[in-house]
């Protein structure tokens, strides 16, 4: 008689693989919760892997900041900075440069010459090249 440690474990596979081909409900909720768990921690771990451990994708991220106006009086919701605040904050010795930038949408109207074509909004920024440029980006019109 045998008593290796690859033919124990061949034992039990094969008693595993009769257990369950005779319960096939249970084989196919256990199969089919196994690959959910398996899907879901893929998830997850590639939501943390992008946000969290890759770099941002573009140059001297870590010196990078996005400064709001805080209104104390709407519940403390920020909101962008207006023009005169950006120009006098970029004097202050607190900020190395400070540029601003302002979230917009648009609508992107494309197609062949006397196609009519239904316009797509789709989520911008309001800046100058040269924020794009610093910031190891491509601007694109």
């Amino acid at each position: 008689m045998r008593s290796t440690m690859a033919y124990d474990l061949w034992l039990d596979v094969r008693y595993s693989l009769r257990r369950l081909a005779a319960q096939p409900g249970y084989t196919i909720v256990m199969v089919a919760t196994l690959a959910l768990a398996i899907g879901a921690t893929t998830a997850v771990y590639t939501v943390v892997d992008e946000t969290l451990l890759r770099p941002a994708p573009f140059a001297f991220a870590d010196r990078l900041v996005d400064v709001m106006d805080v209104h104390r009086g709407n519940g403390g919701g920020g909101s962008s900075l207006s023009p005169e605040k950006i120009v006098g904050w970029q004097s202050s010795p607190l900020f190395e440069r400070l540029e601003g930038y302002s979230p917009r949408q648009f609508d992107i109207v494309g197609g062949r010459a006397g196609a009519c074509v239904r316009p797509h909004r789709h989520d911008g920024v309001v800046s100058d090249a040269r924020r794009a440029a610093r910031a190891g980006t491509e601007l694109r019109r």
